[in-house]
């Protein structure tokens, strides 16, 4: 990571005397500002609104926070430089079909809406995901997705990861989440520990084709509980037996 005053002194000007005294310092900071937001102007969709933005410029690299929200274009292959680190996101974040991110570091730490990195098929992992999000989680057709480590640890309302064919345990899902949990056609996964203990919506491992066991599911399900077509015929009294569900059970 580049200090701040270091970036300032090596990549804006020509001739460092001109930092010399609290205006050249003053002056470089806000054309750091500026290449910041031309950064992420660049590599976003968003219609950026340059007022939304809050920077604190006491940490390596400087933190940006946002007050809006933010979509990548498909082509990147990070979610900040060197430079800057995302802080809080108050609206959503979203960096889908992005086929070349291999990491979500630099991630925001807390996103206010949705955080979605569906369809970015060189995921391994969760690690730099927000550790909280407000809205809904969205990892679906991650394609490479094995683990779900590193992910929220707090998630308003759902947690989405259907159709990651590489995913074979639950551990590192949030601990808390809103309303629905969906891991969904998900063919390699072969056990439900690690899933949240109470769910106030649905909870669906249908389509599991790896899963012979519901060991690990949540102890409370607020409304249905799916597992049709997994790797074993499981009955409804098996469920009962792993989770206490309000509404109805499918399988």
């Amino acid at each position: 990571m580049i200090n701040l005053k270091e970036y300032v002194k090596e990549g804006l000007f020509d001739n460092i005397d001109e930092l010399e005294g609290k205006n050249g310092l003053e002056s470089g900071f806000a054309i750091l500002k500026q290449d910041i937001i031309d950064w992420i102007t660049n590599n976003t969709k968003s219609h950026v609104y340059k007022n939304g933005f809050t920077f604190d410029l006491h940490t390596t690299p400087i933190t940006v926070n946002y007050d809006d929200n933010i979509e990548f274009k498909d082509h990147i292959t990070s979610l900040t430089n060197e430079i800057f680190q995302w802080g809080k996101v108050s609206r959503s974040f979203s960096c889908t079909h992005c086929k070349s991110l291999e990491t979500l570091k630099g991630a925001p730490r807390e996103v206010g809406g949705y955080f979605d990195c569906g369809y970015c098929d060189l995921l391994k992992t969760l690690e730099g995901a927000p550790k909280k999000v407000g809205d809904y989680f969205s990892c679906i057709y991650c394609m490479s997705l094995a683990s779900l480590e590193g992910g929220p640890e707090e998630v308003g309302n759902d947690f989405i990861c259907v159709h990651c064919k590489s995913l074979k345990s639950l551990e590192g899902a949030p601990e808390k989440v809103g309303r629905d949990f969906d891991c969904s056609y998900c063919k390699s996964l072969k056990s439900l520990e690690g899933s949240p203990k109470n769910i106030k919506g649905y909870f669906d491992c249908s389509y599991c084709k790896s899963l012979k066991t519901l060991k690990g599911a949540p102890k409370d399900v607020g409304e249905w509980f799916g597992c049709t077509d997994c790797g074993e015929q499981f009955t409804e009294d098996y469920v009962k037996i792993v989770s206490n569900v309000k509404e109805k059970i499918y399988c």
